[in-house]
C-alpha cells in the first residue's frame, strides 16, 4: 500500500509539472510574392486568436499567454524567425495565430491568415507567401506635362516632363530673363552629369550639380556640389563654362582616360586592366586582373586624363567590395594629367580580379 501511495503522488508531481510548463513552436517562413519579389524589410504582425465563443481566458499548459501581438521585420531574403505559443497546447481549446503582413512599400493594407501552429517547429514559407499580395502603388509626386517648351511658362526652378522627348526638364533665367528650358539628366547613360539651374538674384548662375556612373554591376558613385558664376557656352569637349570670364576653367566629367598596368598588377606577366562601360575622366570604374608575379610598394594602374585638369585634380577610389584586396594596402596619387594606384605590403595576389571605382574633383 506504501508503494502504490509513492507510485501516485510521483504520478501527481509529474503531471503538475507538465501542467505547468508552457509549450512553443518556432515559426519560421521567407516571403515571395505572385511577381517572385522578395518581401525584404517587410513587417509581419502575428496575433493569437481566441477560439471563438468561448470567454475563458487563453492559457498555455495553464500558464497565462502574454507574447501576443509579436511583430518581426523580414532580413533582406525576406526571412523572418517568430516563436509563438503552440495552439495544441492552449486552452480553450480552438485558438489560432492570425499572421498580417505589410510588404515595405507604401500600400494601405495587408495580407493577413489565421493558423494553427503546432510542432517544434513549423516552416510557414509557401502558405505565407500564397496570401500576398503584390504591391500597386501610384508614383508621387506628378509634374506636369507638355509636348514641348512652348507651351510651358514658369519660373526659376519649374519643372516639368516633356512627353515628346520623355526627359524632365526644368527653368532657369538669366538676368531676370524668360525660362530657358534645359534637360535634367540623361536617363540611363553613365557616366553623365545633370543639373538644375537657378537665377541667384543677381543675374548669375547657380546649378546643383550630380555627377553619377551606372556600369554592369548596377553600382553608382555620386558628386554632388553647388557653384555659382556667369553661364558661359558649352566647350568644344562638351564641358559647361561657368567661371567669369575666365575660358578654360569649367566643370565637366571629361573624356574617356587611358590605362596602362603597372607592375604592381604584373604587367611583365599578363596582368590586364579594363574601364567600365560608360568610365570618364571624373567618374567611373576600372577592373584589374593581375599577372602570375605581382610587385609591392609598386605602380598597379595609372589613369590618364584625356582632358588635363588645370589645377590638381583629388581623386577618391572605392573597392567594389571589401574584401577586394584582401587587407593589401593601396595608395593614390593625384596630378593634373593623371592618377596612379600604388600596391602596398604585401603585393597583389597574383592572378587576381580587383575592381575599383573612382571619382575625381578639379578641373
Amino acid at each position: 500500500m506504501k508503494r502504490l501511495l509513492i507510485i501516485l503522488m510521483s504520478l501527481l508531481i509529474l503531471a503538475a509539472n507538465l501542467y505547468g510548463q508552457a509549450s512553443y513552436t518556432t515559426v519560421t517562413a521567407t516571403l515571395t510574392d505572385s511577381n517572385s519579389q522578395i518581401w525584404s524589410g517587410a513587417t509581419v504582425i502575428a496575433t493569437l486568436r481566441p477560439a471563438p465563443n468561448n470567454p475563458g481566458l487563453p492559457l498555455n499548459n495553464g500558464l497565462a499567454i502574454t507574447d501576443s501581438p509579436q511583430t518581426v521585420v523580414t532580413n533582406g531574403a525576406g526571412l523572418f524567425t517568430l516563436i509563438l505559443d503552440n495552439t495544441n497546447k492552449i486552452t480553450p481549446a480552438g485558438a489560432l495565430w492570425t499572421f498580417t503582413i505589410y510588404p515595405n512599400a507604401t500600400v494601405t493594407n495587408g495580407s493577413s491568415i489565421s493558423l494553427p501552429i503546432t510542432g517544434t517547429a513549423v516552416n510557414l514559407s509557401g502558405v505565407l507567401s500564397s496570401i500576398l499580395i503584390p504591391p500597386a502603388v501610384f508614383a508621387a509626386p506628378s509634374v506636369n506635362r507638355a509636348y514641348s517648351s512652348s507651351e510651358v511658362t514658369g519660373g526659376s526652378g519649374g519643372l516639368y516632363w516633356d512627353t515628346t522627348a520623355n526627359v524632365l526638364k526644368g527653368c532657369y533665367t538669366v538676368g531676370g530673363g524668360a525660362c530657358s528650358w534645359t534637360t535634367i539628366g540623361n536617363i540611363g547613360v553613365p557616366g553623365f552629369h545633370y543639373y538644375i539651374p537657378y537665377n541667384n538674384g543677381i543675374g548669375g548662375f547657380t546649378a546643383n550639380i550630380n555627377l553619377q556612373f551606372n556600369d554592369a554591376t548596377n553600382t553608382f558613385a555620386t558628386y554632388n556640389a553647388t557653384l555659382s558664376g556667369t553661364l558661359g557656352l558649352p566647350l568644344s569637349d562638351g564641358c559647361l563654362n561657368i567661371a567669369s570670364g575666365i575660358v578654360g576653367s569649367y566643370l565637366c566629367v571629361g573624356g574617356t582616360p587611358t590605362i596602362t598596368v603597372g607592375p604592381g598588377a604584373g604587367n611583365s606577366s599578363g596582368g590586364t586592366a579594363v574601364l567600365n562601360t560608360g568610365s570618364l575622366d571624373k567618374v567611373g570604374g576600372v577592373a584589374v586582373h593581375t599577372g602570375t608575379s605581382t610587385l609591392a610598394n609598386s605602380t598597379i594602374l595609372t589613369v590618364r586624363y584625356s582632358t588635363p585638369f588645370t589645377t590638381l585634380s583629388s581623386c577618391t577610389v572605392t573597392q567594389q567590395f571589401s574584401a577586394d584586396v584582401y587587407g593589401q594596402p593601396i595608395s593614390i596619387l593625384s596630378g593634373t594629367a593623371a592618377w596612379l594606384i600604388y600596391s602596398g605590403t604585401p603585393a597583389l595576389d597574383p592572378s587576381t580580379t580587383y575592381i575599383w571605382y573612382y571619382i575625381c574633383q578639379g578641373y
